[in-house]
This record gives structure tokens, sequence and C-alpha cells, in this order.
């Protein structure tokens, strides 16, 4: 599935555990593998987006409000890191 099923398995695994995507995709890549960094970053998202809403779930809106604020933030800044290897 190429590129495109690197970045689903990505996001689904990365729901649960983004440890396992990180290191299995970064053990494969190679030195300009942009698509590698992609994946780890849609674990990532993925994975905060999980932890967020569990967090507003069992720790109530306030909690939550906080967690995706925090949440949000995090994946805003690896976007935002990943910006120089588009170029």
């Amino acid at each position: 599935l190429g590129d495109e099923g690197l970045y689903l398995a990505a996001g689904i695994a990365g729901g649960t555990d983004v440890d396992a995507v990180s290191l299995s995709t970064a053990e494969q890549a190679g030195p300009d593998d942009i698509a590698a960094v992609i994946a780890i970053l849609i674990a990532v998202a993925s994975n905060t987006l999980v932890k967020s809403s569990i967090a507003l779930v069992i720790g109530g809106r306030r909690l939550g409000k906080r967690a995706f604020l925090i949440g949000g933030l995090i994946i805003v800044g690896a976007a935002l890191g990943m910006l120089p290897l588009a170029v």
C-alpha cells in the first residue's frame, strides 16, 4: 500500500502506542525518508487525541479542555518542526 498504507497503520497503531510505531518506522527508514517522519507525526497526533479524549471522559470537561489544549500545541509544534524537512 506504499506510503498511504504506512500512514494508515501509523494512525491506527498510534491510538494505543506511539513507541512501537516510532521504533519500527525509524528502524526501516532511510536517511532522507520523509514518509517515516510523517508516519511518526501521524502516530503522535493519533495517540495525543486518544489520550486527550480519555482525559475528557474520565477527568471531566475541565481536565479535557486542558488536555486538548496541550495536545493541540504538541501536534502543532511537531508539524512546525517538520517544515524544514519539506523545503
